[in-house]
């Protein structure tokens, strides 16, 4: 589809839209990293944590709620962050499974 109309799918400037991602750390597996998603006042999502490599650890991350966002009428995805020079990865699914 040729519409370049934009459709904001997640606000973080409600603190209610952070508190629905939840931390996916190495301890699911033994590890020792923690994570979180943690609301800023007027500036968003800050993703938090701290990355070990005890226990043959090593990731943090967080993950959004399984919502169903209708997306079929667009044919791209832009975000909007600020890093802090690390490496990051995002991961996006078309359905419930991995």
């Amino acid at each position: 589809m040729n519409d370049t109309s934009e459709k904001m799918i997640l606000d973080f400037s409600e603190a209610l839209t952070v508190g629905s991602w939840q931390a996916v750390d190495d301890r699911i597996m033994g590890g020792c990293s923690q994570s979180q998603a943690v609301y800023i006042d007027n500036t968003g999502l800050r993703f938090t944590g701290t990355v070990s490599f005890k226990n043959n650890g090593g990731f943090a991350s967080i993950r959004s709620s399984s919502d169903d966002f209708d997306l079929g009428q667009f044919s791209g995805l832009a975000l909007r962050l600020r890093g802090d020079g690390k490496a990051y990865k995002l991961s996006l699914r078309t359905d419930l499974y991995f």
